[in-house]
């Protein structure tokens, strides 16, 4: 484990930026829905495609507390005893995800997100995406594959917490529901950005939304049922177009169509060209059977 601190071990993995394009994979009513609203969508983490990665990250959290209390005393071990009595009664988990992959070309995302003419993958840079994500509170986070680095995280999230904890015994009013609101999103960042290493060809990158009673939740159908979402606004130019770095258009069987149209597109609602007659569509080099 890492020789430095608590607090600057995860102030340091929270302030973490990808040194590339991230790209967000989507259908094609996915993609429309970007480029038509200037919003994406922020998707309860119950309701990704791996419905049980929360449950992994908890149960890596409640195994740390458990060991904490085999070798704590006094004060320690009563908060930590605390802890893990509300991590077992709440576990729903209440982040909101948008996931980006360091890939842009990747077979194991076109089959996960969509069928064959039926996929996207749209790129920004680092400073176009957290520039756009206006009026939301949100944390920024590169997901951890690696058992080992997984448990030395949480390690250092426990002792970070223990550390804050102490300090918010001195404050009241306001302050307080600050503390408070500052610790739970940093644990529901950190929770969020864990993921089973069985995952890791993703590459993923994560913005993570806490939920918020005071800002409108949306629903749609998904496959297993009602999906609870954000709409997070995208901020755009002078004209009201979307900004973004880069269009792969998924395995289709009509490259020509689809660019066409996917030209059309930017056109009537994205930035056609941030450097002049920039090449934004690309075609994956991978291929999919219909």
């Amino acid at each position: 484990m890492s020789p430095i601190g608590p607090i600057k071990a995860i102030n340091n993995f929270l302030r973490l930026r990808p040194q590339e394009l991230l790209h967000h994979y989507t259908t094609s009513d996915g993609l429309i829905g970007i480029f038509e609203s200037r919003a994406i969508w922020a998707t309860s983490i119950h309701h990704l495609n791996d419905a049980e990665e929360y449950v992994h990250a908890t149960k890596l959290l409640r195994d740390e507390l458990e060991k904490r209390l085999k070798g704590e005393t006094g004060q320690r071990k009563a908060t930590f005893a605390n802890w893990l009595n509300d991590l077992i009664r709440d576990e729903r988990g209440r982040a909101f995800i948008v996931s980006f992959s360091e890939r842009s070309d990747d077979l194991s995302q076109w089959r996960a997100y969509a069928n064959c003419d039926n996929a996207y993958a749209i790129a920004f840079d680092q400073r176009e995406m957290l520039g756009m994500l206006t009026d939301f509170e949100f944390s920024h986070v590169k997901c951890v594959y690696s058992l080992e680095e997984q448990k030395d995280l949480l390690i250092h999230l426990v002792d970070y917490l223990y550390k804050y904890s102490l300090r918010q015994m001195t404050l009241t009013g306001d302050r307080w529901w600050e503390w408070l609101g500052r610790t739970n999103k940093v644990v529901i960042s950190v929770l969020a950005a864990l993921k089973h290493p069985s995952f890791k060809e993703e590459r993923e990158w994560r913005v993570v939304v806490p939920l918020n009673s005071k800002r409108r939740l949306f629903f749609r159908t998904g496959r297993f049922g009602i999906v609870p979402f954000y709409k997070i606004p995208l901020l755009t130019d002078s004209h009201n177009r979307l900004s973004f770095s880069q269009i792969t258009v998924g395995p289709t069987r009509d490259k020509k169509a689809a660019e066409f149209a996917i030209d059309e597109l930017i056109g009537c609602c994205g930035v056609p060209w941030k450097t002049p007659f920039e090449t934004l569509v690309r075609h994956t080099e991978t291929s999919l059977r219909s």
